[in-house]
């Protein structure tokens, strides 16, 4: 093969490369679904994750103590969870004028 032709193709080949390999990692891989963020597109707690048809779910390794006032031990994240009328928001450092419903841990 002659050496100015596999140089000549080289200085073509490696730019579309790069170019196919930036546009697959900004862009994923076509027909795939891009990942949400835990907020994009739903209102979601910080225990909740957001899926892809909007709705909120636990993320992994969280558990509900319900009625329960519970201090986070080493390697948890845990969150004071209220029930609200509508138009009503809980204090920062209590439920009130809510309900207090328990605390929300996740496992880190």
């Amino acid at each position: 093969m002659n050496l100015q032709f596999v140089r000549s193709a080289r200085l073509i080949i490696n730019p579309v490369l790069a170019i196919i390999a930036a546009a697959l990692l900004l862009f994923g891989l076509p027909g795939s679904q891009p990942l949400k963020a835990d907020t994009e597109d739903c209102d979601c707690h910080p225990w909740e994750y957001c899926d892809e048809n909007g709705d909120c779910h636990d993320k992994p390794h969280t558990h509900h103590l319900h009625h329960v006032h519970h201090e986070p031990e080493p390697g948890e994240t845990c969150w004071v969870e209220c029930l609200c009328e509508q138009g009503t928001s809980p204090a920062s450092d209590t439920c009130a004028p809510c309900e207090f419903v328990g605390t929300v841990c996740i496992g880190n």
